[in-house]
C-alpha cells in the first residue's frame, strides 16, 4: 500500500472536496433551477392561454347575446310601412308624404326582405335627418339602402326626399 504524507492527503481531501461540490452543483442545484424557469415559463404560458380562452368565452357569449337579439328583432311582424308612418308622424312629415311602396323578396328560404320606397316632398331637412336617424336606430333590422335629397323648387328650405328602407323578417 501506498503512504501518502499528510500534504498529500491534504490536497485529496481538497480535491474530494471540490468534487462533491461539482458533483452536487452538476446534479442537483442545475436541475433544480432548470426545473423551476420551466415552470415559470409553463406558468406563464398556461396563465395566458387562459386569458385567451377567457377572452374567447366573454365573445362567445357576446356572439349568443347578438344572436338572440337579432332573433326576436327578426320576429317583429309589424309592418315596415306602419312603423314608417308611425316615425314620419313623429316627426311631423306625414302629410309630405308623397308614396310609400313595399316590395317582398325571400333570402335563403328562412328571410324575408321588404324594401319600402318612400318619397317625401317639401320636408325641412332637420325633420328628414332625424326621420333618418330613428328609422337606422329602431327596434328592428331596418337599413336605409338609398337616400336622395334634392331642393324643392317650390321653396328654399324645403327639400324632396327619396329613400329605400330595407327591413329583414324571420318566416
Amino acid at each position: 500500500m501506498i503512504k501518502l504524507t499528510e500534504r498529500e492527503k491534504l490536497l485529496l481531501k481538497i480535491a474530494g472536496g471540490i468534487f462533491a461540490v461539482f458533483i452536487v452543483y452538476a446534479f442537483i442545484i442545475t436541475p433544480l433551477i432548470y426545473m423551476k424557469d420551466k415552470t415559470g415559463n409553463i406558468y406563464s404560458t398556461n396563465s395566458d392561454r387562459l386569458k385567451r380562452l377567457d377572452n374567447i368565452h366573454e365573445e362567445y357569449a357576446n356572439v349568443l347575446e347578438r344572436n338572440k337579439r337579432i332573433e326576436v328583432m327578426l320576429k317583429d311582424t309589424q309592418s315596415p310601412s306602419a312603423m314608417i308612418e308611425n316615425v314620419a308622424s313623429e316627426f311631423n312629415i306625414q302629410n309630405n308624404k308623397v308614396y310609400n311602396r313595399d316590395s317582398q323578396a325571400k333570402i335563403q328560404n328562412k328571410y324575408t326582405k321588404i324594401t319600402s320606397d318612400v318619397k317625401f316632398e317639401g320636408v325641412d331637412i332637420r325633420s328628414v335627418l332625424m326621420f333618418v336617424n330613428r328609422i337606422e336606430n329602431t327596434d328592428r333590422i331596418t337599413h336605409i339602402s338609398y337616400l336622395r335629397i334634392a331642393q324643392a323648387f317650390k321653396e328654399r328650405r324645403n327639400y324632396d326626399v327619396t329613400l329605400k328602407i330595407d327591413t329583414y323578417r324571420l318566416d
